[in-house]
């Protein structure tokens, strides 16, 4: 709501075919966040988010994958056994993308909780995590060191 947003570099997410995932299960303020390898297809996925009105989508090569979650962008109104179904076909679109991280979901969603250490994501920008605090860091290494 305030129009703030981000942008990080991601490593590891180890997706190996063009591919994005657009998700609000982003914990602890549950902002849009996407994650991919390819432009085009992190705009149709994050615009297939919001036009779920909140949820996770995956684009890619082999097509896209939803998991509707209206309710304040974390929740289902469906049936359990739909929820779950909707879930694990997310899992399975991430890892026929190449993404091989243990349970990418809730790895990737954690990428926004900004009190586990050491950097994370926010809507405010890179934050680092330490004994000292929660501290803003730039994307450019330039540019910490000219702040400091």
């Amino acid at each position: 709501a305030s129009g703030s947003h981000a942008v990080a570099l991601v490593t590891g997410v180890g997706f190996t075919e063009p591919a994005a995932i657009a998700m609000t299960v982003a914990h602890d303020s549950h902002n849009l966040l996407v994650i991919g390898n390819d432009d085009e297809l992190m705009t149709q996925a994050a615009k297939q988010a919001v036009a779920m009105r909140g949820g996770v989508v995956v684009v890619a090569a082999s097509g896209e994958t939803r998991f509707p979650l209206p309710i304040a962008g974390l929740m289902s109104p469906a049936p359990f056994a739909e929820v779950a179904a909707q879930s694990e076909s997310i899992s399975r679109a991430l890892q026929q993308s190449g993404c091989m991280l243990n349970n990418a979901l809730m790895t990737l969603s954690l990428l926004a909780l900004v009190v586990i250490p050491e950097i994370r994501l926010s809507d405010q920008g890179l934050v680092v995590i330490g004994a000292d605090g929660i501290r803003k860091v730039s994307l450019f290494v330039e540019e910490d060191a000219a702040e400091a």
